[in-house]
């Protein structure tokens, strides 16, 4: 099999000008803003991260701004502010963001598809591949509680499984199928019950 094209790389699109902006500048501490020989350290630029960060029923886009203060006199130094650790580095989505399409995906049983839609009509061009990379993201690094929530549930004396099915849309060329949702109650000996 030969592939007679080549695919184009992704682009990120920058977040939509319409949307609300909240600047969050992150500072340098004092102590690093003195060179080692005993002058101040000047501004030169910023470093900008922008998320997207859903508030029901809207989005706004945060502006993360950490400040590049270089030794004027030597400029080998620099001193960079530290910003917080992301969720999803090199992502634009924000916890909550990714929360919301967890939960309208798998709670409230709306398709990727379909809240693409709804996210163009609120004003943002978001595809679902993006969204689906999110939440495969997300799973990974949720994988350390799933194993505990996994092993305190083989610890249990007694355990209880809701297997509640739920039908899955028609896809093209393929049956509908009927997966099973389970929920469970689990007994030990010091906690009486315990549902997840």
């Amino acid at each position: 099999m030969t592939v007679t094209y080549t695919r184009n790389k992704p682009v990120r699109r920058p977040l939509p000008e319409h949307l609300p902006r909240e600047v969050i500048e992150h500072d340098i501490p004092e102590e690093d803003k003195l060179c080692v020989c005993g002058c101040m350290k000047q501004r030169i630029g910023e470093e900008v991260t922008e998320q997207l960060e859903y508030i029901p029923p809207d989005f706004q886009s945060l502006l993360m701004f950490a400040p590049n203060m270089p030794v004027i006199a030597a400029m080998r130094q620099f001193s960079i502010a530290p910003m917080p650790s992301l969720f999803l580095p090199k992502s634009m989505a924000t916890p909550s963001l990714v929360a919301h399409a967890i939960v309208s995906k798998y709670e409230d049983h709306l398709p990727l598809y379909r809240q693409e839609q709804i996210w163009a009509r609120l004003g943002v061009e978001m595809p679902r591949n993006t969204v689906c990379g999110w939440i495969m993201a997300a799973f990974e690094v949720c994988l350390p509680m799933r194993a505990a929530l996994l092993d305190y549930l083989i610890a249990s004396n007694y355990l209880q499984a809701d297997e509640t099915t739920m039908q899955v849309m028609d896809e093209p060329n393929r049956k509908n199928t009927t997966p099973v949702i389970c929920g469970s109650i689990v007994t030990t000996l010091s906690i009486k019950s315990h549902s997840f």
